[in-house]
């Protein structure tokens, strides 16, 4: 159990690094295999979705000032 607990920990403190790294990853091996039409799409989507982490802690940051 203190292994998972320690892992789990680990992976919270480095969670933003880790996903960081894995875009970055996977760009380059979209780029490198010149499949431009699918990292155009990658990173469409990860711009979507860094978007609504950001509007979302931002919404919720004004609904609570407004209150």
């Amino acid at each position: 159990m203190n292994f998972g607990q320690n892992l789990y920990n680990w992976f919270l403190s480095n969670a933003q690094s880790l996903v960081l790294l894995a875009i970055v990853v996977i760009g380059l091996y979209l780029g490198f295999k010149r499949e431009f039409s699918k990292l155009i799409g990658f990173l469409h989507h990860c711009d979507y979705c860094g978007g609504l982490g950001v509007q979302r802690c931002w919404s919720k940051r004004h609904f609570i000032r407004a209150i």
